[in-house]
C-alpha cells in the first residue's frame, strides 16, 4: 500500500488507498484537480462524464479536497464503553473490606519497575475528588503507577486492553488500582490487589481518554493533584465510518449528495476521512476535519456506482458501500404482432420501486400510454397512426395509483401526471421487421473471382436489407472495402461482427474488455462511425469451443465498457434462451443487485435460438419470435436459420431496425 504524506497544521496526515486501488492525494489547498498516479492504476475524475460540486447551503472545508463540505458534531459527553476480563484471564477476586463496585478485571504481580512510568498529564481532571489523600497515608509518596493499552486506534467495537502496573502491591492495605475512563467518567476497572490490574474495554464511538489511580475503592474519578499515585494519560480511538446518499437514483445529469460520517472528530487526528468511488476504481474527494464529509456527485449518463467512505490509515474503519444509480431510459416501439399496433417497452437501469419515480409512455399528442412504478420494464401499445412516442420518468402526482397500475394505464380513461421529470428519451418511431444475412464468406467474389455471394444469395433467397461480416481475418476474411462499397451501392446495413480469439476464452472483465478494444480499433479503422453496433461472437458450448460454458457476467461487462468507451454500441450474438450458459451470464451482469442494470438498458442482443432446420427466406420468414433471456434487455435480432446449405452458405437473421446498423 502507497501513502503520500502532508502537513496539516503540524499533524502528518497518510492518505492510504481504499483496498483494491492506490489513490494519491494532492497538498490541502492546492486549487488542482485530485491528482493521482497513472502508474499504479489511479484514473482521474472522467470529466465531463461525470462531476463533483459543493451541496447547496454547503461550504468549501478548507484544507480539504475540491467540493468537500465538514461539519462537526460531536456530543458533549461519551457514552461509556463496556469493560470485561480479558480472555483467558480470571477475574480478580474482591477483598473483605475495600466495597469496590463488582468490575470485571484481572490482577496479577507484576510489578514496574521504578523510573519507567509514562508520563503524566499535565491537565487536572475536572471531576472533585472523592477521597482525601489523607485517608491512604504517606506510604504511596514514592510509588509509581503506568498504564499501557495495546492499541490506539481500534475499529468500532473491537476491544482495548488496558494494563495498570504498580511498583508495589496493593494487597492488604486500604487502596485498589483503579482504571478510569476520562472521557464518560466511568470506572473500568478496579483490582483490590495484587500489583497489576489489566481490563478490555470496547467502545462503539469516539476518542476516549483513560487513566489509573492507586486510590481508596470509589466509583469517582479522583483529581491527579489529591491522590499520591496517578498514572500517565492513555488515549484510544474507536473509529467507525457510515455513508448516506439523499437518493437512492436520480435522473443522468442531476446530483447525488453523499455525507460520510466518522465517529471522531478527524482534526489532529491523524487519519482524513474519504469518500471513494468503488466501482469508477478513484477517490471523489476528503475532508481533514470534522465528524462529516459531503460532495455532491454526477453522472452525465446512465450508470450505477457503489460508493464507500472510510478512514485513510485503516482498512477496517470504512462504511457499508451505498450504491447509486444515475437514470438510464431506453424506449423501444415495434410492429411485431397485430397489424396496425405498434408495441412499446421502455426500460430503466433500475427498478423503480426502489426509488420515488415512476416511468410514463406518451405518444406523439401527449396522452399517456402506460404508467408503471415497480420494475425497471415498462410495456404498453398504441395505434400506429400515434407515432412517434417518448417515455419520461418523474415523480407521479398520484404514486399510490401508479403503484397499483403496475404496468399498464388505460389513457382513454385513466392519467397520472408526471412532475420533477429527471429524463426524458428521444421520439421513436416504430421498429420494423428487416431481412438479411450473415456469413463468413465475403458478400463478393471470392478469391478465384468465381463466386459472388451476394448476388446467390439476392438470386435464391431475396435481396437482402442487412449483411453480417467479420472485422478482421480469422478463419473468415475480415471485411473488405469492395464490400463496403457494394453495401453502400445497394444501401444496404452492415453488422460489424467481432470473433478474433479463441472461442473458448470468454470469461473475465479484462478479456472482455481487450475483445472490445480491439473491435472498435478494427472499427474505426474501417470508418464506421460512432453509435453503430458492433456485435461480439460468444458461441455455444461444443466440440469446437468446449470452454464456452465458462462465460460470465463480467466478461459482458468488459466488453460493454470498452465498446461505449469508445463510443460504439455494444452487442451481443449468443444463445438468447432462458437458463441457456449465455442468457444465465447476461442476467447476472444486468442485475439491478450488484450487476450493471444499464448495460441491459444500453445494448442488443442477437439470439440464435431458437433455431430452424427449414424455414422460409425473405418473403415467407417467420414472425419475429427470438427466444429472450429471462431478464431486462434489448432483444432485437434473430437468427433463425444456420447455414443455408453449400450453395449460398448464409445464416438467415430477421432484424428489428431499432438495431443501430451501419449503412457505408
Amino acid at each position: 500500500m502507497a501513502f503520500v504524506v502532508f502537513s496539516n497544521h503540524g499533524t502528518l496526515v497518510a492518505l492510504a488507498a481504499a483496498p483494491s486501488a492506490t489513490v494519491f492525494s494532492v497538498p490541502a489547498g492546492q486549487a488542482s484537480r485530485l491528482a493521482c498516479d497513472s502508474a499504479v492504476g489511479c484514473t482521474q475524475p472522467d470529466r465531463p462524464a461525470s462531476e463533483l460540486s459543493l451541496p447547496a447551503g454547503l461550504t468549501q472545508c478548507p484544507d480539504s479536497g475540491l467540493y468537500a463540505a465538514c461539519a462537526s458534531n460531536v456530543p458533549a459527553g461519551a457514552s461509556a464503553g463496556d469493560p470485561s476480563v480479558p480472555e483467558s484471564q480470571a477475574p480478580c477476586p474482591d477483598v473483605a473490606g475495600k466495597a469496590l463496585l463488582a468490575t470485571p478485571a484481572a490482577c496479577s504481580d507484576a510489578l514496574l519497575a521504578n523510573g519507567s512510568q509514562g508520563t503524566a498529564s499535565s491537565s487536572p481532571s475536572p471531576i472533585s475528588p472523592s477521597v482525601p489523600v489523607s485517608s491512604l497515608g504517606t506510604r504511596w509518596a514514592s510509588e509509581k503507577l503506568d498504564l499501557k493499552v495495546d492499541a490506539s486506534s481500534l475499529r468500532s467495537g473491537d476491544k482495548a486492553l488496558l494494563t495498570a502496573t504498580a511498583t508495589v502491591s496493593v494487597t492488604s492495605t486500604n487502596a485498589a488500582i483503579e482504571i478510569f475512563d476520562q472521557t464518560s467518567g466511568t470506572l473500568v476497572g478496579a483490582c483490590a490487589q495484587q500489583s497489576q490490574c489489566v481490563v478490555a474495554y470496547t467502545s462503539q464511538a469516539g476518542l476516549h481518554t483513560f487513566r489509573a489511580f492507586i486510590t481508596q475503592p470509589t466509583t469517582r474519578i479522583p483529581a491527579a493533584q489529591d491522590v499520591p499515585v496517578a498514572s500517565n494519560s492513555v488515549y484510544v480511538s474507536w473509529l467507525g465510518v457510515t455513508l448516506a446518499s439523499d437518493s437512492p437514483a436520480v435522473g443522468a445529469g442531476h446530483p447525488i449528495t453523499f455525507t460520510a460520517r466518522s465517529t471522531i472528530d478527524i482534526a489532529s487526528s491523524g487519519h482524513v476521512l474519504q469518500i471513494y468511488d468503488d466501482t469508477a476504481k478513484k477517490m471523489l474527494t476528503y475532508c481533514t476535519r470534522g465528524t462529516t464529509c459531503s460532495t455532491s456527485y454526477e453522472m452525465t449518463n446512465g450508470a450505477s456506482h457503489s460508493i464507500v467512505a472510510y478512514l485513510s490509515g485503516t482498512p477496517d474503519a470504512r462504511s457499508a458501500l451505498v450504491r447509486a444509480t444515475w437514470l438510464s431510459l431506453a424506449l423501444n416501439a415495434s410492429t411485431v404482432g397485430a397489424a396496425g399496433e405498434t408495441y412499446l417497452k421502455a426500460t430503466t437501469n433500475t427498478d423503480l420501486s426502489t426509488t420515488p419515480w415512476s416511468v410514463a409512455i406518451y405518444d406523439a399528442h401527449g396522452s399517456q400510454v402506460a404508467m408503471c412504478k415497480t420494475g425497471y420494464i415498462c410495456t404498453g401499445s398504441s395505434n400506429v397512426a400515434n407515432a412517434p412516442f417518448t417515455a419520461a420518468v418523474g415523480l407521479a402526482e398520484e404514486p399510490n395509483l401508479a403503484g397499483q397500475l403496475g404496468s399498464v394505464v388505460d389513457s382513454a380513461n385513466t392519467s397520472v401526471p408526471l412532475t420533477n421529470i429527471q429524463l426524458r428519451s428521444s421520439a421513436v418511431e416504430p421498429a420494423r421487421i428487416i431481412w438479411g444475412v450473415d456469413s463468413c464468406k465475403a458478400m463478393t467474389a471470392d478469391v478465384g473471382g468465381e463466386h459472388n455471394l451476394y448476388a446467390n444469395t439476392s438470386g435464391h433467397l431475396g435481396a437482402p436489407d442487412f449483411w453480417g461480416r467479420y472485422l478482421t481475418d480469422t478463419i473468415c476474411p475480415g471485411i473488405s472495402s469492395a464490400e463496403v462499397a457494394m453495401a453502400h451501392g445497394l444501401a444496404m446495413g452492415i453488422l460489424p461482427i467481432y470473433n478474433d480469439y479463441d472461442c473458448s476464452a470468454v470469461a473475465g472483465y479484462d478479456t472482455g474488455h481487450s475483445y472490445g478494444v480491439a473491435a472498435t480499433d478494427a472499427a474505426a479503422g474501417l470508418g464506421i462511425p460512432a453509435g453503430r453496433a458492433v456485435a461480439v461472437d460468444i458461441e455455444p458450448p461444443g466440440p469446437a469451443c468446449p470452454g464456452a460454458g465458462s462465460v460470465d457476467s463480467s466478461f459482458i461487462q468488459g466488453w460493454y465498457d470498452a465498446v461505449t468507451g469508445a463510443h460504439y454500441a455494444p452487442a451481443y450474438y449468443g444463445n438468447g434462451t432462458d437458463g441457456s450458459e449465455f442468457a444465465t451470464a447476461w442476467c447476472a451482469a444486468v442485475s439491478p443487485d450488484g450487476g450493471r442494470p444499464e448495460i441491459a438498458a444500453q445494448s442488443f442482443l442477437w439470439s440464435f435460438e431458437p433455431s430452424f432446420i427449414n424455414a422460409g427466406a425473405k418473403g415467407s420468414s417467420p414472425g419475429f419470435a427470438a427466444y429472450s433471456p429471462g431478464c431486462a434487455g434489448n432483444t432485437v435480432a434473430w437468427q433463425y436459420l444456420i447455414d443455408t446449405g453449400p450453395t449460398q452458405d448464409v445464416d438467415l437473421d430477421e432484424f428489428l431496425t431499432s438495431m443501430p446498423l451501419w449503412y457505408p
